[in-house]
This record gives structure tokens, C-alpha cells and sequence, in this order.
């Protein structure tokens, strides 16, 4: 692991691999099995979600096996820190969930593009329009075969990937 830390306002997390931000990455298709419902994309609603305390949320997190973000929910995250009154704090909370061994940041590249087109192309088609951030983190859940753990109903317009909406 490489143990340097990103100059940039209170780097996240030590950088290992080619990501500043999580000590996990994965960048190519991970494979689904019988337990791919142990398996989650977080949007950035579940995070705060399941960090508020969202009894349904934590406990879909817990028995998680595997977590994954994108860089879009990170951005998502850092900039409402920014808006708020507790940035320092929440930054130094999103450094910890971060850490976690089941928790890892998927990096997006050409097939995430892909992958956005197609969804972008049928909303587009059917006439039912999905925020574009939401988009970037539907397109990276069709690449890795995973579904998106959210309390944001929308993602349900997106036919490509599964959507869990915890009560």
C-alpha cells in the first residue's frame, strides 16, 4: 500500500492501487452468484441512510458481504459537506466507513460509458428522465452487476439494474 495522502483538504483515506479515496477498488466486472443481494452499490441517499441510523438501510449494510461507492456518490458526499456546517466531521466519518475491509470505491472508465449510453438512450426513449449523477451511478451498477441499494425511487425508470428500496 502506498501510504501517501492526497494534499487536498484532508485526503480521505491513504491511497493504495491507483484510488485516492478508498483502499479498495475494483475495475472490472465482479462476478454475481447466489448471493449478489449480499452485494451493494450505495447511492448517496443509502449512505446517509444507513449513517442516519435508517433502521431498514443499516441493517441491508450489515449483512452486506461486499459495499461499493462511485467517485459520483463521493462527489455528491464531499460537496454537501462542504455546504455544511460539519465538513470536518463528516469527512473524518466517511474516511472511516472508507476503511472498512467490505467497503470499496468502483473506479469508472469506457465500459461505465457504455454502460450510460444504453441506460440515458432508453430513459431518453421512454420519455422518463433520471438525474444525470444518478445516471453515472446506474451505468457503473449495470457494468459490475450490481444493484443499487437507495431510498431515491427513481432508479426504479432504470430497467438495466436492480434497484433495493429499504422500507
Amino acid at each position: 500500500m502506498d501510504s501517501s495522502v492526497s494534499p487536498a483538504r484532508g485526503a480521505l483515506v491513504r491511497r493504495q492501487s491507483s484510488s485516492r479515496f478508498s483502499p479498495r477498488t475494483a475495475t472490472s466486472t465482479l462476478t454475481c452468484g447466489r448471493d449478489a443481494l449480499s452485494r451493494y452499490l450505495l447511492d448517496t441517499s443509502a449512505y446517509a441512510a444507513h449513517l442516519g441510523g435508517h433502521a431498514a438501510t443499516v441493517k441491508l449494510v450489515a449483512e452486506a458481504r461486499e459495499v461499493w461507492l462511485t467517485p459520483v456518490v463521493l462527489g455528491e458526499l464531499l460537496a454537501g459537506f462542504r455546504a455544511g456546517g460539519r465538513e470536518r466531521q463528516n469527512r473524518a466519518r466517511l474516511r472511516d466507513y472508507l476503511m472498512s475491509p467490505a467497503v470499496g470505491v468502483l473506479e469508472m472508465n469506457d465500459e461505465t460509458a457504455e454502460c450510460y449510453a444504453a441506460i440515458h438512450a432508453d430513459l431518453r426513449e421512454r420519455g422518463t428522465p433520471v438525474p444525470t449523477n444518478d445516471l453515472w451511478i446506474a451505468a457503473t451498477a449495470m457494468q459490475h452487476g450490481l444493484p443499487v441499494l437507495t431510498r431515491d425511487a427513481h432508479f426504479d425508470r432504470v430497467r438495466q439494474v436492480r434497484t433495493v428500496l429499504p422500507e
